[in-house]
């Protein structure tokens, strides 16, 4: 049986301290780069699954409202922060896709707001906050928004 160990790497790498855990003496990563060009020349796929995510139409609606936008500073619909760098994460659905699907791609119903990887900001706590506790002023503005597209949904249909 083969004992797994500690040495230089026999593979293409060539490396010194790497974990040789085969008797060909290669490194993880070069034993796996052998096996998926084994596949390969074989004809093989290496990919496991191959997942197509169908496009729901929402990425050109907000490049189309990007490129609408005005030439001056953007800012957050609810605090009025200033946004430097526009990306996906700042588009937020006022009324959820999923409850409300025909405003998916209403452009009424996307606001821009800010976000962070922290949570803290508008579009994070809007999302996972209870409506309650966002008190502060500029959230009246927002919920005034969304109880005015809850009366018009039903007439979109």
């Amino acid at each position: 049986m083969f004992k797994p160990f500690y040495g230089t790497c026999l593979g293409p790498c060539g490396k010194d301290g790497q974990l040789i855990p085969v008797k060909s003496g290669f490194c993880q990563r070069c034993n796996h780069e052998l096996k998926q060009s084994k596949k390969k020349a074989a004809g093989k796929s290496t990919a496991k699954y191959q997942y197509v995510k169908e496009a729901t139409g929402e990425g050109a609606l907000m490049e189309k409202m990007v490129d609408n936008l005005p030439d001056h500073e953007t800012r957050c619909f609810v605090c009025s922060k200033r946004i430097a760098v526009l990306t996906y994460n700042n588009m937020a659905h006022v009324l959820p896709k999923g409850k409300y699907g025909l405003y998916r791609l209403y452009s009424k119903n996307i606001k821009i707001l800010c976000f962070n990887f922290q949570g803290t900001g508008c579009h994070n706590r809007y999302d996972h906050q209870p409506k309650s506790t966002l008190t502060e002023e500029g959230w009246q503005k927002l919920f005034n928004l969304a109880d005015e597209l809850k009366t018009q949904y039903p007439e979109i249909i």
